[in-house]
């Protein structure tokens, strides 16, 4: 895991343990967390990642993403 330090540029990532892969998952998948969830979704489509699904629970909002080769990704607000 790494944290996130505010001066830093990068977000925040977390490796969460999961379950073996079924066909066509990723065997890796990746949730990271930023402060400003919008600003990062739009830093990371401007790079050629892409929006699958907003989510939310609650007051808590994250984003599935995916890069250009369609691994998913997911990006919360923390």
């Amino acid at each position: 895991m790494v944290r996130h330090r505010p001066a830093a540029r990068w977000p925040d990532a977390r490796l969460p343990a999961g379950r073996r892969p079924d066909a066509g998952e990723n065997r890796l998948h990746l949730d990271l967390g930023a402060p400003d969830l919008d600003a990062e979704v739009e830093r990371l489509t401007g790079v050629g990642a892409s929006v699958v699904e907003p989510r939310r629970m609650g007051d808590f909002r994250w984003v599935t993403m995916a890069d250009p080769d369609g691994n998913e990704f997911c990006v919360a607000e923390h």
